[in-house]
């Protein structure tokens, strides 16, 4: 009895020394101002770590008014369909995903919504634990309690990994389409979005057909629920070829 007591004490001190924390998240007020600029230490190839500049003082920054309202709208679709109706934290997927977990015995599907990754990114480690997905759930609370809808997907569209070393819609518009993320189709955009749920994965060089399978059924979905423009149909269809990344390549 004396040792679950002390459990339970621990369990407790623990909760309440990360609530604590969470209420004071480092650098909010940075995150709040979209003049300013942060440094944030994520993943990097083969193991390491390096800083990343998330912010105007990246010269890949793009606000969210310079990004295509298609890419928006498939990464939106694609990540987290409810993104915009729930506060931080979508429990159907949640349950989804729980009920996915426990059929396979492991971790096998996220249900982290766009608010949770933007949050893991910034604050906490790619372990995937219990323990971080309390962590994650809570700063995703409180992100959605300080910032706007728009600003949170800003933010996480100018940080998120499109491949090795290669974060930000600015830089991945770039290399793989050569072109600023202002003028990203509706193809180019479908493709750049379901590369996200894992881009070592789904690289152009390494999985192109599932690739292509991945953007073709994202399309089909947001053609039949009427988010393509009719007349964008015949492109949004195409399998446009990342053409910057096969040149390099070569």
């Amino acid at each position: 009895m004396r040792l679950f007591r002390w459990i339970v004490l621990g369990v407790v001190a623990a909760l309440v020394v990360a609530l604590f924390w969470i209420l004071r998240i480092p650098g909010l007020s940075l995150l709040e101002d979209p003049g300013a600029s942060i440094s944030v230490t994520v993943p990097s190839a083969r193991g390491r770590t390096r800083d990343f500049t998330l912010g105007p003082a990246n010269p890949n920054w793009t606000p969210l008014s310079r990004i295509s309202p298609a890419l928006r709208t498939c990464v939106v679709a694609s990540e987290d369909d409810r993104f915009y109706a729930h506060a931080g934290l979508d429990l159907v997927e949640m349950g989804r995903s729980l009920r996915t977990d426990l059929k396979e015995g492991r971790y096998a599907r996220g249900g982290s919504t766009i608010t949770m990754q933007l949050a893991r990114t910034l604050f906490l480690s790619r372990e995937k634990t219990l323990r971080r997905k309390i962590l994650e759930a809570m700063l995703a609370w409180r992100l959605e309690h300080a910032l706007p809808k728009n600003r949170i997907l800003e933010l996480y569209l100018n940080v998120v990994e499109w491949g090795p070393d290669l974060r930000g819609i600015g830089a991945a518009a770039r290399t793989y389409y050569g072109k600023p993320p202002s003028v990203l189709t509706w193809g180019e955009s479908a493709t750049l979005a379901v590369m996200l749920p894992n881009p070592e994965r789904f690289q152009p060089s390494v999985r192109p057909l599932t690739l292509r399978r991945r953007q073709q059924r994202l399309v089909a979905r947001l053609l039949r629920e009427g988010r393509i423009p009719a007349a964008a149909r015949e492109e949004a269809l195409a399998v446009p070829s990342p053409r910057i990344l096969f040149e390099e390549m070569e």
